[in-house]
């Protein structure tokens, strides 16, 4: 985001889910849902250019970061991916007879540096940072944080920045970023 507002280069974030995923595990089963999560990330490596990122977030939810790439040619992308996953059908891991189609849902929202307070309220727009309802858990009881990204972020704020919270973090870090980036 930072080279993005110095070099003036577009920068959107794509925040792809499987399309009424938990109907599909209840109906399917779970290796027919896993067979479409992986068929979606097949396609997303497929079609994605080499210089833009892809990460899974979730069961079934990738973001991909599309660098120098506006909201409008976003939106091509999100057509075209959702065309590419929807025309190709999955086979039923419980060796059902009947082809499978999956769909995708894509919500694309280009960074504007005027318009959001920081990157951290872009994520959050752009649907990166959104986790479903956390229910309480039991004293003891171990984190999944390998599925939570917002879980992990704040496990490695409190790893390397004991003392303090994640808006604490942030400011330590733009700190420490800026002194180098004048230093050299």
């Amino acid at each position: 985001m930072a080279r993005s507002e110095r070099y003036a280069h577009a920068l959107t974030l794509a925040v792809i889910k499987v399309s009424q995923f938990e109907e599909l595990r209840g109906a399917w089963g779970e290796g027919t849902a896993r067979l479409a999560v992986d068929h979606v990330a097949e396609t997303l490596v497929r079609i994605t250019r080499g210089s833009d990122f892809h990460c899974r977030l979730d069961d079934s939810t990738f973001a991909v970061v599309l660098l120098q790439c506006t909201g409008r040619q976003a939106a091509l992308y999100g057509d075209r991916l959702s065309l590419a996953v929807s025309n190709r059908p999955l086979k039923s891991a419980s060796h059902v007879k009947v082809p499978l189609y999956v769909g995708v849902e894509v919500n694309a929202l280009e960074y504007d540096a005027s318009r959001f307070r920081g990157p951290l309220e872009f994520l959050s727009l752009a649907g990166g940072d959104v986790m479903p309802e956390r229910t309480p858990r039991a004293a003891g009881a171990r984190t999944a944080t390998a599925s939570d990204p917002r879980g992990l972020r704040e496990q490695l704020v409190k790893d390397y920045y004991p003392g303090g919270e994640m808006k604490d973090f942030a400011d330590a870090y733009r700190e420490a970023r800026n002194r180098n980036r004048h230093a050299g």
